[in-house]
């Protein structure tokens, strides 16, 4: 299938972007079914006999080979997606045969011509074959057999089929899909193949690559470590985000800051190409607010869900409003002058604030403590 078929050699985008253009040999040799496996094997077998006794095993072997690297390698460039099967060989081999035999054999060469015709048809009514493949193995057999009809030795056929394999192959744009994890307010734009891994991730079929995410929540500014080197700072609406990164064996994270939530992104893999290829595939994240919130007054909700992400503007003006509706709450104070110490104005304009909280609830520790952290900041 589609999602298991990359874990055991299938052309597949992400291993040919990250360099394993073996993948372009490696498909030939994987087929979806037995009947699958038979219609590329039947027809191509007798023609690779023929060509074996003109020209040899190893030309035989490199018509072949050309055939697969040239033409899963055309249709990686044009069509992507997850692809296996022998088809770019046989058209190959097909085609080789009815250059290097018009002359001597022209109703057998006639006959390949017909056969290569009617496979292409089918290419384009079948939805799930790739054209693009069969095309390039058939260019790559008019070009096999051209050389072989001008004499070329094996040596020089099997360095053409190196080419694209040592060249490498950029695989077309492949289809992404949003990976959404609303509870952390966070969606990322990943490869549409990638599927579930352990805990909250995302994972090639053969699982050697990995985006995970994970979320912390912090009660106060001062409660987060600091970062030890800001490499971007960007906004999003109204709110501003820091975002550090960090290496390791086999790991490359980003530790994304808004007001007190810290997103970890790790993108692990066992290949440093795929590490190198953070930005591509992992992009900017999309962000919303969190759904981790309690349910209670609006007012109060809707202004810690702005102090949470360090929206001090509109946090601000909800603490306000839920003041004066209730002004009895020492709740409410008491997490404006949090808000301005931690993202605000500072120790000026949250003590009054703090003072008042102390005040409708002098009994509560918190208030107490948050007093005492404010008067000890103060200048003398």
């Amino acid at each position: 299938t589609a999602a298991s078929a990359p874990a055991v050699g299938a052309r597949a985008p992400w291993g040919l972007a990250i360099g394993e253009t073996w993948r372009l040999i490696s498909a030939g040799l994987i087929h979806s079914s037995l009947d699958h496996l038979l219609w590329n094997l039947i027809p191509s077998l007798p023609l690779f006999i023929l060509i074996e006794r003109s020209f040899g095993g190893v030309c035989s072997v490199a018509v072949a080979l050309i055939g697969l690297s040239f033409g899963h390698g055309l249709g990686a460039l044009m069509q992507g997606g997850v692809t296996v099967g022998f088809s770019p060989a046989l058209f190959a081999v097909t085609m080789a045969f009815a250059v290097t035999r018009w002359r001597e054999q022209p109703r057998l060469a006639g006959l390949a011509g017909v056969y290569l015709g009617v496979a292409l048809v089918a290419s384009l009514r079948l939805s799930d074959v790739d054209l693009w493949s069969h095309l390039g193995g058939l260019l790559a057999g008019l070009v096999a057999g051209s050389l072989l009809q001008a004499g070329a030795a094996a040596g020089s056929l099997v360095v053409l089929a190196s080419l694209p394999l040592l060249a490498g192959l950029p695989s077309a744009a492949e289809p992404v899909a949003l990976w959404q994890l609303p509870r952390q307010g966070i969606a990322l734009r990943l490869p549409a193949s990638w599927a579930p891994g352990a805990g909250i991730s995302r994972c090639t079929a053969d699982a050697s690559t990995c985006v995970s995410v994970s979320t912390k929540t912090a009660a106060r500014r001062r409660e987060m470590a600091p970062l030890s080197a800001v490499w971007r700072s960007f906004a999003a609406p109204s709110e501003g985000i820091e975002a550090a990164r960090s290496f390791a064996p086999g790991r490359v994270c980003e530790l994304l800051r808004r007001g007190l939530y810290e997103h970890q992104i790790c993108l692990v893999s066992t290949s440093g190409r795929g590490l190198a290829r953070w930005r591509s595939v992992v992009g900017d994240p999309v962000l919303s607010a969190p759904r981790d919130q309690p349910r209670g007054q609006p007012l109060l909700i809707a202004g810690l869900r702005a102090h949470r992400l360090g929206q001090v503007v509109q946090a601000r003006r909800y603490y306000a409003a839920a003041i004066i509706a209730a002004p009895g709450d020492a709740r409410l104070p008491f997490l404006a002058a949090v808000l301005e110490l931690d993202f605000g104005a500072g120790t000026a304009v949250a003590r009054p604030l703090a003072m008042q909280a102390a005040a409708l609830d002098p009994d509560h520790p918190d208030g107490v403590a948050l007093l005492r952290e404010i008067e000890a900041a103060l200048p003398p």
